[in-house]
């Protein structure tokens, strides 16, 4: 900064200058949570649920942009879709060189989505010398899913046996609900 004095009759001219800085603002913030929403999967975005909030706010909105950095499992992904433990990241772009931004890592978690088996309506059959089961169908799959199962317990000989859906069939999004 620098100061000046004009000369008068009786005072010569005058300059003063002083050294002084421009601290960055320290912008800080905190995750807002959706309480609203469905956080078990059904094959649509989760990204939504957790945004962040200035707690200290930019002179000017347009100064900072804030965008979100997903990762499951270790491995950077474009949305929050499929089940399972996401950090999700805040990023800032400084547009103006005048902040120090602060921010931390938010957990979310997507559930696995619970499918119930329906059985075939075929529940006994007349011996053939093949293996022979009911089939099985997963019933509460997300729209635009579909899910196999795999039923084992297949016999040939005459008798009465059980068959079963292996919970090793149903896995990433989904998972056998619990009787």
């Amino acid at each position: 900064a620098e100061a000046t004095f004009a000369g008068t009759d009786n005072f010569n001219a005058a300059t003063a200058s002083y050294g002084f800085t421009i601290a960055k603002m320290v912008l800080n913030g905190e995750w807002k949570v959706a309480s609203d929403m469905n956080m078990t999967y059904d094959g649509t975005s989760k990204a939504g649920y957790a945004t962040w909030t200035w707690t200290t706010e930019p002179v000017n909105e347009s100064d900072v942009t804030v965008g979100y950095k997903y990762e499951l499992g270790g491995a950077i992904v474009d949305d929050v879709i499929d089940a399972g433990n996401y950090n999700v990241d805040a990023v800032f772009t400084d547009n103006t060189g005048n902040y120090d931004i602060k921010s931390d890592i938010f957990e979310l978690t997507v559930a696995r989505r619970a499918v119930t088996v329906k059985w075939s309506e075929s529940v006994s059959f007349t011996y053939n010398g093949a293996e022979q089961a009911p089939a099985a169908t997963a019933q509460n799959v997300a729209e635009g899913d579909s899910l196999t199962l795999t039923v084992t317990g297949a016999k040939k000989d005459v008798g009465t046996y059980k068959a079963t859906v292996a919970a090793a069939s149903v896995t990433g999004n989904y998972k056998l609900a619990e009787d």
